[in-house]
């Protein structure tokens, strides 16, 4: 994989500021490009996933739709973030306007086995998912306060803050090895393996509290309906 992200030398005022006003209106175009690029990626990763459980190999156009389709959302990200001036361009190619690139090469040949076990954990939300999403969630709120604090600093100096380029950076490079992972573009998985024994851990423990706590409630509600039958009587 290569990302590579330039930060401008300054960053307009002017476009700062529509962007805070009038941001919400550039919105609606991308909300509703995004909701088709969905709509479409559903039947294109389908594809996708039949050619890898047939032939352990990504077919390329699976791939460079769902490769694409990450170019555009961090294209948005980075404009909303107000690392960039240019308005997100309605693509999926590495252009000229971008401040960032990206480019993923596919494998030679993938296993099957993995691309069941992904595609199961990712339908089912499995504990090793979720654990990712939500530090990628956290990562983001983060992201935005800091892009937050960065209009106020490009109003006084005119440009980006050098301690928001850093973690906004690694929050999309962290981004895009989820999305590699779930899309099954790359089979290793995406945070530290010392982490899926401390998931399956929480994940036990989490289940045998939940089974005690219905057991609990279980007991009370025939202890109360037993109180209740005998004063009656």
């Amino acid at each position: 994989m290569h990302f590579s992200l330039t930060i401008p030398e300054s960053n307009s005022r002017l476009i700062a500021i529509l962007r805070a006003v009038f941001g919400w209106i550039a919105y609606i175009p991308v909300i509703v490009f995004l909701l088709f690029a969905y709509i479409g990626y559903a039947f294109v990763g389908f594809y996708g996933f039949v050619a890898l459980v047939v032939s352990g190999k990504y077919p390329k156009i699976a791939f460079d739709y769902r490769l694409g389709l990450t170019r555009f959302s961090i294209r948005v990200q980075l404009f909303f973030y107000g690392m960039s001036d240019n308005l997100p361009s309605f693509d999926f190619s590495n252009n000229e306007d971008d401040i960032f690139e990206l480019d993923i090469e596919p494998k030679e040949s993938y296993s099957r086995i993995m691309v069941i076990v992904i595609a199961l954990s990712v339908i089912f939300y499995s504990v090793l998912i979720l654990l990712q999403t939500v530090w990628l969630g956290i990562r983001q709120i983060v992201s935005s306060f800091l892009a937050w604090l960065s209009f106020w600093v490009i109003l006084v100096t005119g440009k980006y803050p050098e301690f928001a380029v850093s973690w906004i950076t690694d929050t999309i490079k962290y981004e895009i090895k989820l999305v590699k992972y779930e899309a099954g573009m790359d089979q290793k998985y995406p945070g530290d393996k010392k982490l899926i024994v401390v998931n399956i851990i929480l994940f036990v423990i989490l289940f045998a509290a939940n089974q005690a706590s219905k057991q609990y409630l279980n007991t009370n509600t025939g202890n109360d309906n037993l109180k209740t039958i005998t004063q009656g009587y």
